[in-house]
């Protein structure tokens, strides 16, 4: 079992440890903590710790200030999605923290402090039914990792990402695709028509009714 340290009284960036609070579902150590701008509030050890953390979320609104106007975007809906991964990956009061940066899941640090290099790596949004998807939904938002998707794009991703144990090896249907060499589509294909799960992973197509 991991050695219990006490982070009580220490400095981390913004944030001075008050006291101890009540652990996670899962476990993990929560720490009440006075953020430089006097608000409280209760944050996971591990992203005090590593720096994920770094304010009450003060600091992602200060560098979102700070973008605000250097690019005149400030009003495109590609500007609004970018405050939105910031919020939602480092500010812990934002409502999806807990899915997102309470999780691990980052920004990368040139993006998070640089609305243009985001836009310039994504580009323009290609319709208002496309948002940003993380193309490896464990990964973080950084270069080769996201993409425009539509709902239905992200659906299948989030699909083709959910874990098939076999030989005690649990794994996510791309990655079974990779070391099986049989299409992706074709394994939720199959999957779909009710193939057990090692039939539509490794079975050769012709011995299969695709």
């Amino acid at each position: 079992m991991p050695k219990f340290i006490d982070l009580t009284g220490k400095t981390f960036n913004q944030l001075t440890i008050i006291e101890r609070a009540e652990n996670t579902k899962q476990g993990k150590a929560r720490w009440v903590c006075r953020c430089t701008c006097g608000k409280i509030s209760t944050i996971d050890g591990a992203n005090i710790r590593n720096g994920h953390t770094k304010s009450c979320g003060c600091f992602a609104k200060e560098s979102l200030e700070k973008n605000r106007y250097r690019h005149g975007m400030a009003h495109t809906s590609e500007y609004g999605i970018w405050c939105n991964i910031l919020q939602r990956c480092n500010n812990p009061n934002d409502k999806a923290f807990k899915d997102y940066g309470g999780r691990g899941i980052t920004i990368c640090d040139e993006w998070k402090n640089d609305f243009m290099a985001f836009y310039n790596h994504v580009g323009k949004r290609p319709s208002p039914k496309h948002s940003i998807d993380r193309i490896n939904n464990d990964g973080n938002y950084e270069p080769n990792n996201v993409r425009w998707a539509t709902q239905k794009q992200q659906s299948n991703n989030q699909r083709s990402n959910v874990k098939i144990t076999l030989y005690g090896i649990a794994l996510s249907m791309t990655q079974w695709a990779k070391i099986s060499h049989t299409p992706l589509s074709t394994i939720c294909c199959r999957i779909k028509r009710g193939c057990p799960h090692e039939k539509a992973i490794f079975q050769p197509a012709n011995k299969i009714n695709e």
